[in-house]
C-alpha cells in the first residue's frame, strides 16, 4: 500500500473569465480564503500558513508563519489587513508580506470565528462569537452577550 499523496495548498487562477484554469502549489497545508486589494492578494490556510502576492496572483511568497492555529479567512479595509481562525486567532498588519500582530480586542474569546467581511463600519467578526472590529475595539452585538 502507498501512503494517501501530501496534503497540499493548491490556488487555481484563471487568466481568462474562467474558461480555463491553471493550478499553482503553494507550501504543504490546505489554503482557506484569499482576499485581494487592488493587485495585492493574500491566502490563508492551516497551521497558520499565509501568502502574499502584489503583482494580481501572477506569483506568490510566502509569509514567515506568525500562528499555528488555522486560519479560516482574511480582509482587507483601509489599508489594514486582517486574518482570524481557530482558537480565537486574530491578526492584523498594515504590510501583509511583513509582519503580523496578534489583535486580542476587549471581549475576544478563544472560539472559531470563520469570517470576515469588511463594512464601511468596520469588520464583522463572524463565528461563535458575532461583532465589529472598529477602532481597536470588538463591539459585541446586542444579543450575543446574552448567548
Amino acid at each position: 500500500l502507498l501512503p494517501p499523496p501530501p496534503v497540499s495548498a493548491r490556488l487555481l487562477p484563471s487568466r481568462d473569465h474562467g474558461r480555463t484554469w491553471d493550478s499553482l502549489e503553494l507550501g504543504d497545508e490546505s489554503l482557506r480564503a484569499v482576499h485581494f486589494a487592488g493587485r495585492t492578494g493574500v491566502a490563508v490556510g492551516n497551521r497558520g500558513q499565509a501568502f502574499v502576492s502584489r503583482d494580481g496572483g501572477d506569483s506568490w511568497q510566502q509569509v514567515e508563519r506568525f500562528t499555528s492555529e488555522h486560519l479560516f479567512d482574511v480582509v482587507e479595509r483601509d489599508g489594514l489587513w486582517v486574518t482570524t481562525g481557530a482558537r480565537g486567532a486574530l491578526f492584523r498588519s498594515r504590510s501583509p508580506a511583513g509582519s503580523w500582530q496578534a489583535w486580542s480586542p476587549e471581549g475576544l474569546d478563544l472560539s472559531y470565528h470563520n469570517r470576515l467581511l469588511a463594512t464601511a463600519e468596520g469588520v464583522v467578526l463572524i463565528g461563535q462569537q458575532l461583532g465589529l472590529l472598529r477602532d481597536d475595539a470588538l463591539h459585541i452585538w446586542p444579543g450575543e452577550h446574552e448567548q
